[in-house]
């Protein structure tokens, strides 16, 4: 069973195939006649098994969002009315504009956070001057969609595992590289939520594989927790002033409280070995991962599974993971900008300490290089 193409009406639609399954929410439909666009205050929890592909249902509804997850079922609820106003907005200017003057940027194959940050100055740039936007992915693929022959699905781009963006191809001739157009208005994922929050929809499929992948982490993550994001791979490498690696005694510094429950998010498995190593007392959760040691993967290389989709699932796995934390301790980094935005999200008030904060021009240096050896201290430690 599949959702039809929306006529936006929830009695035509939503009301055939969106069922109450006694889960912890009740269905309740709205009762407004069946050619209106607007959806009722009454409408709350809309479910359906994982069976049923919602997802050319949620493309044209952006104003629901994701409620509840369990074993059987999952469910949709209506965004508060401010927020569904702008994401109603936005998708008009994504599917009802004309596709002539389309805005398109390249798709990069950096890290996840700058990657994302990439689309989403795009998109909020487009929805700003009423112009569809759309995205731009070489030949050679997202690297986040296929790698070393590896290819998750034939379009290697972020439309093997989101919602389709807009429905106005890209237009190459125009595309740009690294140009940020939002510059000073910017400032962080946690303050472009909605635009991240549309771009950034997962597929049922890939939604359910995300349940089951962090449901045990989950169980073993109690609150209050801490998280950890422990950024080292290639920031070594970057350039005659790179960023350095931070010791993990660095993170768990008396003055940051860090709690006794701790998420390690990081790309170092010698990070690992050392929060063990040096920190026993403290419950460490941490997802079994393939990872590189240090800095061996080399310049933006961040598939070291080499199995793209797994990657995916365990980035997604640390966001959800993470919104159960209250606190936060990370270095410069755009991943810890969108960590923090989903733990800010889940629940506000989050306190954010940035090892990096006050340090200016510090922060690059050419000494930083020799830090590479805080982690090789711990090779082969477990």
């Amino acid at each position: 069973m599949t959702l039809s193409v929306p006529s936006r009406s929830p009695e035509s639609t939503v009301s055939k195939h969106l069922s109450n399954e006694n889960i912890q929410s009740k269905t309740r439909l709205s009762k407004t006649k069946p050619n209106t666009d607007a959806i009722s205050e009454s409408v709350r929890d809309l479910c359906v098994s994982w069976e049923v592909n919602t997802d050319e249902w949620w493309t044209h509804h952006p104003d629901f969002r994701i409620s509840l997850e369990n074993e059987t079922h999952y469910c949709f609820r209506p965004l508060p009315s401010e927020k569904a106003q702008l994401t109603k907005t936005l998708y008009d200017v994504q599917f009802q504009l004309n596709c002539s003057k389309t805005f398109t940027k390249t798709m990069w194959s950096s890290g996840w956070g700058a990657d994302w940050s990439n689309v989403v100055d795009g998109l909020k740039f487009a929805h700003e001057n009423r112009r569809p936007f759309s995205v731009y992915t070489p030949s050679s693929g997202w690297h986040y969609a296929s790698k070393d022959g590896v290819d998750v699905c034939e379009k290697r781009d972020m439309s093997c595992y989101f919602l389709n963006l807009t429905n106005c191809p890209p237009i190459p001739s125009v595309k740009y590289g690294r140009q940020s157009y939002l510059s000073g208005g910017w400032k962080g994922f946690h303050l472009n939520r909605d635009f991240l929050e549309y771009a950034t929809r997962p597929q049922t499929w890939l939604r359910k594989l995300v349940f089951d992948f962090v449901k045990p982490y989950e169980e073993q993550l109690l609150s209050p927790c801490t998280v950890l994001h422990v950024r080292r791979g290639d920031v070594v490498l970057l350039d005659s002033k790179p960023r350095r690696y931070h010791a993990i005694a660095e993170y768990m510094n008396k003055h940051n409280n860090v709690s006794k429950y701790v998420l390690l998010l990081t790309d170092d498995e010698n990070a690992v070995g050392e929060a063990l190593h040096e920190f026993p007392n403290h419950s460490w959760v941490y997802i079994n991962r393939t990872r590189y040691k240090g800095a061996e993967g080399g310049w933006e290389n961040h598939i070291p599974s080499n199995d793209p989709k797994q990657e995916v699932v365990v980035l997604l796995s640390a966001l959800k993971l993470a919104r159960k934390c209250e606190k936060m301790v990370h270095s410069k980094s755009n991943l810890a900008d969108l960590i923090y935005s989903e733990m800010e999200a889940a629940q506000p008030g989050v306190t954010r300490i940035n090892l990096d904060q006050g340090k200016g021009l510090a922060v690059h240096n050419e000494e930083n290089v020799h830090s590479v050896n805080i982690s090789k201290t711990y090779n082969n430690v477990i």
